[in-house]
């Protein structure tokens, strides 16, 4: 959820965020599939059990307790209420390898909260059931010991969160004052109970616009080789994942194309990802489910993928520059390989003959080649 002072951004502070976003960084496109219904315009959690065929999702604070199956036309096809529940700030949702579903009540805006909670039901994907009765796992942070602390040491709001080898791992998202870049990595038992978190570690996403910072959902991959951090505008692959101590892993940071309020992202298979993003109405941004294939991501990034260089606008229409223009020749070709186009001039390129879709710019210069992703509308 939107901490309060954000809405007080006007939209030519965000148009002036989401500029930012594209310019300067390198950027990885989304394939926009389909505008969720306004029944789950919050979305805040998304899980699958089929691998993408349908999802899983939940609204956030103040929604009614109740789990939405959605189809890839953004279809609801099934409602669960979760009959002993409250939802006072539902923001994630994640899965064990048993299909037993955990629902994250811990967000946490103002930092007070004494009664975080997560629910436990067993997988929907057995069983044709309206409503279910959850287990309780209760707990709280082992590191706070004043509700709310001071502004400084305001890190115990919680957005994200994932399964793995019989413990839940949360994540939180930052809300300092001035803020320091940091997400708490704790851990659970997966078991009905009350407990108290255990610190594992922690991450630093950099300092900035805590909105395009802070971390807003997680998922793992179901061979547990690629764990997710998500936020605003960007997202952390941490891959080859280190089981024992994620944060040690090597890290595939990459940005979106857009600023909006992603909250809810899962892996659907090993290699892609889907994620929603909540409905902003004052700037008619969001509400929509979106996917990324992550081999593109993954691929280029080990291949060298080389900062420095940008492509104007991403996505476009098919006019865009390359900055610098210190390259001697550029090779377009989509994301099986094949070539698309050859270009050698440094002035605006027109690829507006080309077909919509997600395209590898491969960049030639004196000390070798490089790739960035592009995206034509």
């Amino acid at each position: 959820m939107f901490h309060p002072k954000f809405f007080k951004l006007n939209s030519i502070i965000f148009c002036i965020l989401w500029c930012y976003s594209i310019g300067f960084s390198q950027t990885i496109p989304l394939e926009l599939i389909c505008s969720l219904p306004d029944e789950i315009r919050e979305s805040s959690g998304l899980i699958s059990f089929n691998q993408g065929l349908s999802f899983w999702t939940h609204n956030d604070s103040g929604g009614e307790a109740v789990l939405y199956e959605i189809n890839t036309k953004c279809e609801i096809i099934r409602k669960v209420i979760i009959g002993n529940a409250q939802n006072i700030d539902w923001e994630e949702i994640c899965l064990d390898e048993l299909g037993n579903i955990y629902i994250g009540d811990f967000g946490n805006n103002s930092n007070d909260r004494k009664n975080l909670i997560i629910y436990k039901i067993k997988s929907l994907d057995v069983h044709s059931l309206d409503s279910v009765v959850a287990e309780k796992i209760e707990f709280e942070y082992v590191n706070q010991s004043l509700f709310p602390p001071d502004v400084s040491a305001q890190n115990f709001d919680m957005e994200a969160f994932v399964w793995e080898n019989d413990s839940l791992h949360l994540f939180s998202k930052n809300r300092t004052n001035p803020f320091s870049g940091f997400t708490y990595h704790h851990t659970l038992p997966d078991q009905e109970g009350m407990y108290k978190t255990v610190l594992r570690d922690s991450f630093y996403t950099g300092l900035g616009l805590m909105q395009q910072q802070w971390i807003t959902g997680a998922s793992i991959s179901a061979d547990k080789s690629k764990l997710l951090l998500l936020s605003y505008d960007k997202a952390w692959i941490f891959y080859p994942l280190n089981s024992s101590n994620y944060f040690s892993s090597k890290i595939i940071p990459f940005r979106f194309t857009t600023l909006t309020q992603k909250e809810a992202v899962c892996f659907a298979n090993e290699n892609e990802i889907w994620l929603t993003d909540e409905y902003l109405p004052s700037l008619r941004l969001g509400g929509n489910l979106y996917r990324l294939n992550l081999d593109p991501v993954i691929n280029l990034t080990e291949d060298g993928l080389f900062q420095n260089y940008h492509a104007f606008p991403n996505p476009s229409a098919g006019m865009l520059q390359i900055l610098p223009k210190d390259f001697k020749k550029l090779i377009i070709t989509d994301l099986y390989g094949k070539n698309i186009s050859s270009i050698y001039h440094h002035d605006q390129i027109d690829l507006s003959f080309i077909s919509p879709g997600i395209y590898i710019i491969n960049i030639f210069n004196h000390q070798g080649a490089y790739k960035l992703l592009w995206s034509k509308n």
